[in-house]
């Protein structure tokens, strides 16, 4: 199997300051899974793709931990946690992945 095969031939960019509901609407649009996000020049900047999108808090699929487990994480991560799946920019959720 060849790369061609499988990707599309246009590239669909997002930009880190769409809004989710941007970047969703253009990945159902152009039939993708994923797609770089770029700034606001058109840079590559990193890259959004449907799992970044799972851990919803309005879908209810965020991350549930026991309280112990929340204390061993620590307050950091449950900082970046927190902004991934109440984020409501591109920039929030990918944040992680963001060069």
């Amino acid at each position: 199997m060849k790369a061609q095969e499988i990707m599309t031939p246009q590239v669909v960019t997002v930009r880190s300051d769409s809004s989710l509901q941007e970047a969703i609407a253009a990945m159902l649009r152009h039939g993708i899974s994923g797609m770089p996000v770029v700034d606001a020049h058109g840079r590559p900047v990193g890259m959004l793709s449907e799992s970044d999108l799972l851990r919803r808090t309005e879908l209810d699929t965020e991350r549930k931990r026991p309280r112990w487990l929340a204390f061993l994480v620590g307050p950091g991560k449950l900082a970046e946690e927190y902004t991934h799946t109440h984020g409501r920019t591109v920039a929030e959720v990918a944040a992680g992945q963001l060069l």
